[in-house]
């Protein structure tokens, strides 16, 4: 996991239905912070030189495929002006990955994996 171990019993005590973290990154990148509570968690990772990759869980309802450009194994994407972005949706859960588009940021594959990878917390 990305995320030591009181960070994510922090998550699952403050936003306990939408208590998602990823568990993979590419080498070099690390937990930076999180925030949130009972409508979102946001959590930063960042790798040396200041890049950063953004994930966020949310309560969601809806269709899942809203505003994507394609899909890879589940996880649905979009490459916006300014930034790649990246979901699936999971019991009423929507996990998202985005990356600024820049040399360093993550890979529209990285970032899909990053997505896929999330798991519930404390359980």
């Amino acid at each position: 996991m990305l995320l030591p171990v009181p960070v994510q019993q922090e998550i699952v005590a403050k936003a306990p239905h939408i208590a998602y973290a990823p568990t993979s990154l590419p080498a070099g990148w690390r937990y930076r912070t999180w925030t949130g509570g009972t409508t979102i968690v946001a959590i930063i990772f960042r790798k040396p030189g200041g890049a950063e990759a953004d994930f966020f869980a949310l309560p969601f309802a809806g269709s899942c495929a809203s505003g994507s450009q394609g899909s890879t194994a589940g996880v649905y994407w979009n490459k916006g002006p300014a930034r790649w972005t990246a979901w699936r949706c999971l019991r009423g859960v929507k996990l998202i990955g985005e990356s600024l588009l820049a040399s360093d940021r993550l890979s529209q594959a990285s970032l899909v994996r990053f997505v896929a990878s999330a798991r519930r917390l404390g359980g």
